[in-house]
C-alpha cells in the first residue's frame, strides 16, 4: 500500500465539561484533566494485482484487536497507540487492476516519544530532564536490599523492603517484582516526572535506580 496522511498533524481535544448559567455572560468550564482519542486517517492506494493485495491488506488491519502502535514516517521520532476504526472500504480504480481506501485510526490522544523507552539508569544522585510539557509517568526500578526511600522531584516513596529488585508503575499505581505484586511494600505518592529538571535521590541499600521516563506530547 502507498499511504498519505491527512490527518497525522492534528491535535486532540482537550476533556472538558460546558456549563451554562443563566444570568451569566459566557460559559463555564470545568476540565476533566484528559485528552480525548482523535481520528488519524489515511488515504491509500493498493497496487496491483488489486485482489492479491487488498486480502493481505484485510488479514493485517483486521486481525488483532486493540490498540496497538502506529508509527508514522511524518514523525520518525514518536508512535501512537492506535485502533483500526470502522471497516475498509476499496474502490478498484477502472482500467487499472488497483484501488484507493481511506483508513482511519482510532488514536489515544500521546504522541508517546521513543526516547521516552530508553531506561536511564543511576547508581548515584542525579536528574532526569522532561523534554516536554506534559507530566510523564515512569516505570521505575529500584534494585538494591532492605527498606529504602525514593526521592523523584517532589515525589517521595518509601519502600519496606526492595528484596533484590521492585519496580513502581506511575501509570498504573502499581508496585511488582516481575510477576509477583509489592503494593504492600510501597507508601507514597508515585513518582512523576514534570516538565524540566527533576532530582532524583534515595537512602537505603539501594545499588541502581532504572527509569523508564515515558515521555509523550500531543
Amino acid at each position: 500500500m502507498v499511504c498519505s496522511g491527512s490527518g497525522v498533524w492534528d491535535a486532540p481535544e482537550r476533556d472538558v465539561d460546558i456549563i451554562e448559567i443563566p444570568g451569566r455572560n459566557g460559559t463555564l468550564t470545568i476540565d476533566n484533566g484528559r485528552w480525548k482519542n482523535v481520528n488519524v486517517t489515511y488515504p491509500v492506494l493498493i497496487t496491483p494485482p488489486f485482489a492479491e493485495k487488498s486480502a493481505l491488506a484485510r488479514a493485517w488491519l483486521c486481525s488483532v484487536p486493540g490498540y496497538r502502535r502506529l508509527e508514522d514516517e511524518r514523525y520518525p521520532d514518536v508512535y501512537r497507540m492506535a485502533r483500526l476504526r470502522g471497516g475498509i472500504t476499496f474502490k478498484p480504480t477502472n482500467k487499472l487492476d488497483a484501488a484507493t481506501a481511506t483508513i482511519t485510526f482510532d488514536c489515544m490522544p500521546q504522541r508517546w516519544l521513543k526516547s521516552g523507552e530508553d531506561p536511564v539508569e543511576l547508581t548515584s544522585a542525579g536528574a532526569l530532564i522532561n523534554p516536554t510539557v506534559f507530566d510523564a509517568l515512569p516505570i521505575i526500578t529500584v534494585t538494591g536490599s532492605g527498606a529504602a526511600t525514593l526521592t523523584v522531584g517532589d515525589y517521595t516513596v518509601s519502600i519496606s523492603d526492595i528484596g533484590t529488585s521492585i519496580t513502581l508503575d506511575s501509570s498504573i499505581q502499581r508496585a511488582y517484582t516481575g510477576s509477583t505484586a509489592r503494593d504492600g511494600a510501597v507508601t507514597g505518592v508515585y513518582p512523576v516526572l514534570n516538565a524540566g529538571s527533576n532530582a532524583v535521590s534515595w537512602t537505603g541499600s539501594v545499588t541502581k535506580v532504572t527509569i523508564i521516563p515515558r515521555w509523550w506530547t500531543i
